[in-house]
């Protein structure tokens, strides 16, 4: 299973910021979102499901499109276009 390779989480007045590498499959750039929870309750989520706990488990806070970024990378425009049947 792929990660994203998380580059840097920060505080915002907007909430927490999360840099992260997209899947080289996806093209592997460098993309950003905002997450309205600390930026120490974001680091122990991405830490809990690091060391195995199931993603829904460890950010049982954030929305499926949010768990999304963190296992491809992808927002909800581009996982739907790449797993478009048609």
């Amino acid at each position: 299973m792929y990660n994203p390779n998380i580059l840097s989480i920060t505080e915002t007045q907007e909430g927490c910021l999360v840099r992260a590498q997209k899947h080289p499959l996806f093209g592997g750039e460098i993309i950003e979102r905002i997450f309205h929870v600390s930026s120490e309750r974001m680091t122990a989520s991405i830490a809990q499901w690091h060391d195995g706990t199931l993603i829904q488990d460890a950010m049982p806070n954030l929305s499926d499109s949010e768990r999304e970024f963190f296992i491809t990378g992808l927002s909800d425009e581009e996982y739907f276009g790449a797993c478009d049947p048609e």
